[in-house]
């Protein structure tokens, strides 16, 4: 008798142990965030690595992935520690089947642009659901990042509880940084993309419209100042004051800004490839970037990170989207 009870206390310690270490296990990773990096296609574009070094520069112990066609990567190589997950590895969800019957975008025509920029949100949700991950970060191949992502991953948690991004306008999202806090509310974001497939409207248009009928679910990031918006609209415009300030959300507790594209089309210009059109043409900004100052400055490692200045007010920019694709003239260090 005596030996079955120590038998039984020895195994509900090991049970107990067991728990433990399966709920440490589970509060250490619910602490952790990841950025993730996507390319659908048979070939990287050149200045993906640049994008990665540079988010690894600040970013020296999260998970940095890279989610790309098995094709892709077959030969990559990085110094930058990425982790490589092929597109092809991931369990297709649900909805992610069902896009690929309903939208109307081929994979054939402009390289099938219009479709993987849409397809992408799909591959995270994937991901997300496949490796049981939340605080994850999805970045543009073409947006360098100049911030350690662990020092404001508190605030984003707490301000965002769905999914936060930048907005070209009330109309249209830019996809260059998002934070997504949730599955579920990835969920939410793909099943409204396979309500608009069938009426072809492209990422930015449907996050956009996603937006305006679900800011529960999506907001803003910090875009720019308020002041600038005081100094620039007539103050008898209320209501378009108001709708402007959204472009300011959070500004209080970042105390920094993040780049939509609007910054970064203004120190280099557009993709080449797009042709050579009026910048106002092809994106319309939320603020007339000509109209502020912007400085850069070397922090206590030596890398350089750029400033937006307007009259008293300096705030760190946390990342800048280079459409230019020249991404190796914004780097905070030689690569």
């Amino acid at each position: 008798m005596r030996l079955r009870s120590i038998r039984i206390f020895a195994l509900t310690l090991y049970v107990l142990l067991l728990l433990g270490a399966k709920e440490l296990y589970c509060t250490e990773k619910k602490d952790l965030y990841q950025i993730v990096f996507i390319h659908i296609g048979p070939s990287l574009p050149p200045y993906i690595k640049t994008a990665l070094a540079q988010a690894r520069l600040f970013n020296e112990e999260c998970p940095i992935v890279l989610i790309a066609n098995a094709e892709a990567i077959k030969n990559f190589s990085s110094s930058s520690n990425i982790s490589l997950v092929s597109c092809e590895s991931l369990p297709l969800t649900d909805e992610h089947k069902t896009f690929q019957r309903e939208t109307k975008f081929s994979d054939q025509i402009n390289g099938g642009y219009l479709r993987y920029t849409s397809e992408r949100f799909f591959y995270l949700y994937d991901y997300m659901i496949a490796y049981e991950t939340e605080s994850l970060f999805h970045l543009e191949s073409d947006v360098l990042l100049y911030t350690d992502l662990k020092e404001p991953l508190s605030l984003f948690k707490q301000l965002y509880p769905g999914i936060a991004t930048t907005f070209e306008n009330e109309f249209k999202g830019i996809a260059g940084f998002v934070f997504i806090h949730r599955t579920e509310a990835m969920k939410k974001l793909v099943r409204y993309f396979i309500d608009k497939a069938p009426k072809r409207m492209n990422d930015m248009a449907v996050l956009g419209a996603f937006w305006r009928e679900h800011s529960e679910v999506i907001d803003c990031l910090p875009m720019i100042m308020r002041q600038y918006f005081f100094d620039t609209i007539p103050k008898q415009s209320s209501q378009f004051l108001k709708r402007k300030l959204i472009f300011c959300n959070h500004i209080d507790e970042f105390i920094s800004i993040f780049d939509g594209a609007t910054i970064g089309v203004f120190f280099d210009g557009l993709d080449p490839a797009k042709g050579n059109f009026p910048t106002k043409v092809l994106i319309k900004q939320p603020f007339d970037p000509s109209l502020i100052d912007y400085r850069w400055i070397e922090d206590d490692k030596g890398r350089r990170i750029p400033y937006i200045i307007y009259k008293h007010e300096a705030y760190k920019i946390n990342n800048l989207h280079i459409a230019s694709k020249r991404l190796e003239k914004y780097t905070s260090e030689k690569l």
